[in-house]
Parts: C-alpha cells; structure tokens; sequence
C-alpha cells in the first residue's frame, strides 16, 4: 500500500466525527477551484477535527406528521414528494442508450442495465442561510433518485473566522420535510487557522470519515462528491441507479451547464464538478480518501447525454439577495472579480449590485453571456414552482 494512503488512513481513524440525522467570475470561475485545491493540501487537521451532537427526530411517525405538514403548511403537492424505491413502479424505459461515458480518448465505453438498482449516496458542503434556494432546487431535481443526503457544515467561514451553524434552522423550517427521512447532517470543528481550500478539504475528509463508517452500502452503491449549487438531473441520476459500464468502472465526472448569476446567464464554459464512482473506487469503503483529493481532473471519464441535452448545471454565484453575493465575494479564496474591485466594504459592494449589477450582469462582468436556456432545458421545478426560485430566474424571459 502506498505510504500516502497509509498517512490517510491514519489521519482518518483518528478523526472524531459523529454524525446527527436527520465559485468563479472573470477569469476565476468556481469549477476551477478544485485544481487549486489539490496545490493546497489541507493540513494534518483530521485528528483535531470535532462534531456537535444533535438529536432529529428521523422516527417513521414523526416522518409521517412531517409529510402532512408539508402539504399543508409549504405547499408541496403530493408529486413532489419523494418516493420509496420499494413502492415505485419499474420504469419501462431503459436509460442506459441515453447516456455517453467516454474515457479521456475519447472512446466511448458502452453502459448496461444492472440486476438491482443501485443507492446513491449524495455529499456536499452547506454554509449561509442564502443558499436556501440552491439547496431546495438540489433537493426538488435530485431528492426522488437519491437514498442518502449527508451534509456537512464547519463552523469556519473561508476566511478561517467563525460563523454559526445555519443549515439546522433550515432542516427545522419545514421546507425540507418532504427529503427529511434522507437527510443526516454532519456538524464539524475546524481548527483554528484552516481556511481556504484547506477548510474545504477538511470538512470533506470529516465527512468522508463518518460516511465510511455507516453500515448497508454495496460495493457498486453510487457515491457523489459535488459542490451544493452542482445538480444531477433527476435523469441522469436514474442512469446512474439502473445502467453500469461494460468494463465495471465508473471513475467519472459529470459535464454540466455553467450557469452564473442565474439561469439568464452563463460563462459558455461546461463545468465537470461533480464526481462519481462505486464505493469501492477510490477505496472509499475502507475509509481513504475519495474522488477529488485522488486526482479529480484526473478521472478517467465523462458522463454527458448522447442527443447533447442538459443533463446538469452548476448554478453559480446564485445566492438569496446582494448581500448575499457581496460576502461571498469578500470571503472566497480567489480574487474579487473585476467589477468588485474598487468596493472597499460588502455593504458598498451591495450596493452596487442591488442598483446597477443585477439589472445587466454582462455589462459589469465582459465573460458572461445570455444563456438562452428554455423550460426543458433546465430543472423543472423552475418551471413548475418559480416562486419559490426569484434569485435563481432572476432575469429569466420565458
């Protein structure tokens, strides 16, 4: 075994990690952090990383006063809610012609039906109150095909400065009920001076650690490694549950739509943020670190849909209000994007963006274009539930 995993492995085993149930404009666009990521390792920090207890109340009675409130209280219909794999009806469509996967050759690897649909196990990081709509967007598109959510949240902004936990008060606010009895969330201590890609690396070993540990995976269970404003369609996610390759290896990378601001508009970059794999690639069962610590740009393939069709999106920068976007652009670890500059305070830098920047992004940031992107190209509970999605389609003439 190679001493790096070796020095992994133990890192892990002495992380403490119990769990609770329940980004780049100009230049500097968010898919490209992960490189950069990978050039500053996070420090030897599992061992000091510690988790809060919480007690959720996941019980099948307390599930079922959930789902009724949720219709009465949210306004959920009963389509939206999700649906147990044991009570769902065989598709009669096979998935598997749809979908490419093709190496980094560019040959093309042939997928086929498994014997027994897979679980798919979806991690990702949450951090402010205003990425409520990303995340109920990643639920309402992912929540039917998914088995598991596991979220993590530090209590370290970017910065390295404290900050609360805010995604409980969310889970607690009924918005979520419907994906409830999926969630379990994941609180973790950083370490004072981890900021940066070394914070985000950390949260990412504390939660691979706690993941590994839980029991009733396979080895061919699908796990997603993504940033929470990266969305599979519920599509896609289908393929991944009932199609596997021909050679038995997933390794692979999603393409998805680069979206910025809103769905108005995009960089015409395509993204390959989330990854995915068997939980037996990357070693992930047996605890050492999974996908993109191991190489992300490095993956060995590409998954897209063969008529060309968005299949997933990363929905960047597009967070509940200028505030909202002047602190995400004060606290990354990339540069501030041109047009923020000159802004010595976020309030001003809000300003800014409330009065002039959200009424023509492409006339402050020269990169970004309009998407042109219709109803069927994107998820539909945009389409179904605008309401509930102002910043998301801000902008958006349908």
């Amino acid at each position: 075994m190679p001493m790096g995993t070796l020095v992994f492995l133990a890192l892990l085993s002495s992380a403490a990690v119990v769990a609770c149930h329940g980004a780049c404009p100009s230049g500097n666009r968010e898919h490209c952090h992960f490189d950069a990521g990978r050039r500053e390792r996070a420090p030897d920090v599992a061992a000091a990383l510690q988790v809060s207890h919480q007690t959720i109340d996941t019980s099948a009675a307390n599930q079922s006063k959930l789902a009724t409130d949720s219709v009465t209280q949210e306004g959920f219909l009963p389509r939206d809610w999700p649906r147990d794999d044991e009570s769902r009806s065989p598709s009669v469509h096979d998935p598997c012609p749809d979908f490419l996967l093709q190496n980094r050759l560019h040959y093309r690897i042939p997928l086929e039906p498994r014997t027994s649909p897979a679980k798919v196990i979806d991690t990702f990081a949450f951090s402010f109150a205003s990425e409520a709509e990303e995340l109920l967007l990643r639920f309402y598109e992912m929540g039917e095909e998914v088995s598991e959510f596991h979220i993590v949240e530090g209590d370290r902004d970017f910065t390295g400065a404290m900050k609360p936990y805010n995604f409980e008060a969310l889970l607690n606010s009924g918005q979520l009920d419907p994906w409830r009895n999926k969630i379990t969330y994941h609180q973790v201590k950083i370490p004072a001076g981890v900021k940066g890609y070394a914070l985000q690396e950390a949260q990412r070993q504390a939660l691979r650690a706690q993941v590994n540990s839980f029991r009733g995976y396979n080895k061919d269970d699908i796990l997603l490694e993504g940033d929470l404003d990266e969305i599979l369609s519920h599509k896609l996610l289908q393929a991944l549950k009932t199609c596997k390759p021909m050679n038995n290896i997933w390794r692979a990378h999603v393409r998805m739509a680069d979206l910025i601001y809103s769905v108005a508009w995009t960089t015409g970059n395509v993204s390959f943020g989330t990854t995915f794999g068997f939980f037996n690639e990357g070693g992930a069962l047996a605890g050492v670190g999974f996908v993109r610590d191991e190489g992300f740009l490095h993956w060995d393939h590409e998954l897209s849909a063969v008529d060309g069709s968005h299949v997933a999106w990363h929905f960047s920068f597009m967070l509940n209000g200028s505030a909202a976007l002047a602190h995400k652009i004060f606290i990354r670890t990339e540069s501030r994007p041109d047009f923020a500059k000159e802004f010595r305070t976020e309030d001003d830098l809000a300003t800014f963006i409330a009065s002039s920047f959200y009424a023509d992004p492409s006339h402050h940031d020269h990169s970004i274009f309009p998407s042109k992107l219709g109803k069927k190209d994107l998820p539909q509970a945009l389409v179904q539930h605008p309401e509930k999605f102002p910043s998301i389609l801000r902008n958006v003439k349908w």
